[in-house]
Parts: C-alpha cells; structure tokens; sequence
C-alpha cells in the first residue's frame, strides 16, 4: 500500500478527480481550506465505500458525532502510538470502525438511555440548580447572585452536591455531573 499526503482538502478531491483513489484515508479536521468533516462527505460523494478515519486533537461532540455523521468509520486522537494509527488503518480496510477508547465510550455514552434516570442521587431542585452552575464555571459568589441567595448558602448546597455524589472537589463532581449526565455538556 502507498501512501500520500495532502496539506489541503482541495489537493485530496483533485487527485481523486484524476483516478487516485485511496484505499483508506487518515483525515485531519483541521485543514486549512475546509473542515476536516466536509472533506470526509466530499471524498464518500466521489468513492462511496472509501473506509475514513478522523485523525485529530477535537474530542468534543461536534467533531466526533460531525465526522461519523458524515461517514467516517474510525475516529483517533492524535496521542495515540503510530502503532496504534498503522492498526486503525488495516481494521479499517479490513471493515473494522477503530476508535479511540475515549471516544468510543462517547459514542456509547450518546446511544445509551439517560444514566440521570437510572441513578438517583436525589438531589433536590436547589442542589441541581447549584451544580448547573458549578458546571458552567460559575462561582461561588456568581451562583449566589444568580440564584438569589446568600454565599454561605451555596456553601451548604456545594457540601450535599458533594456528598450526594460522592465527589471530594469541584473538578469530580463536574465530571460526575457530565458523565452520570445530571447537566448537559454546553458547547459555546
């Protein structure tokens, strides 16, 4: 198998309109004349069944759930090994959709029921208003004036969010929060 490498988008869709057509493909999102995730719906307009993997620094939801959305059948975070990519690269010719461990528990995660149903911290309307907040980045003197009460108060809420959660910081209970999905991921 050869390989080639293309600094644009537009240089790949020109080689494809002259006959090269690859057997797989490793695709940036961060081309600098397109999206990485146009590229991908471009090239399978020309070559239907081309197996391509995102190879990127994105993790967030736009990126992953734009390129698979768009067709990619693998996705990979560029810290992987080149072991790993040069592995990605045959499971995909062979049929296979590699993906990053973390993003394919996102994937997962994504198709699952809600996990808030399934597991009852019983926080109360207060406590959930509070760590909406602390998600956001707010703090604690910001959730008192948005809420309409005393700092101290956010205090004692932050306390019982904590043990509910059994989280011992902020950064735990964030990411308890976003993982048992009590509060929803913003993208700005």
């Amino acid at each position: 198998m050869s390989v080639s490498t293309f600094e644009c988008g537009h240089d790949v869709l020109r080689a494809m309109e002259t006959g090269i057509v690859p057997d797989v493909g490793l695709i940036d999102l961060g081309l600098p004349d397109m999206t990485g995730i146009d590229l991908i719906g471009m090239m399978l307009t020309r070559q239907r069944a081309l197996p391509l993997i995102a190879l990127t620094v994105r993790f967030d939801d736009a990126a992953v759930f734009g390129a698979l959305g768009q067709g990619a059948i693998g996705y990979l975070l560029k810290d992987v090994p080149a072991e790993t990519i040069a592995s990605a690269v045959e499971e995909a010719v062979a049929g296979g959709s590699p993906l990053s461990p973390s993003v394919a528990r996102r994937v997962i995660r994504q198709l699952q029921p809600d996990v808030a149903n399934q597991t009852n911290f019983r926080l109360t309307d207060r406590e959930q208003q509070v760590l909406e907040q602390l998600c956001s980045g707010a703090s604690y003197r910001e959730t008192a004036c948005r809420l309409g009460v005393a700092e101290g108060t956010v205090h004692t809420h932050i306390k019982h969010v904590y043990e509910k959660l059994g989280a011992t910081n902020k950064a735990e209970a964030v990411r308890i929060a976003l993982d048992s999905r009590l509060v929803a991921l913003r993208h700005g």
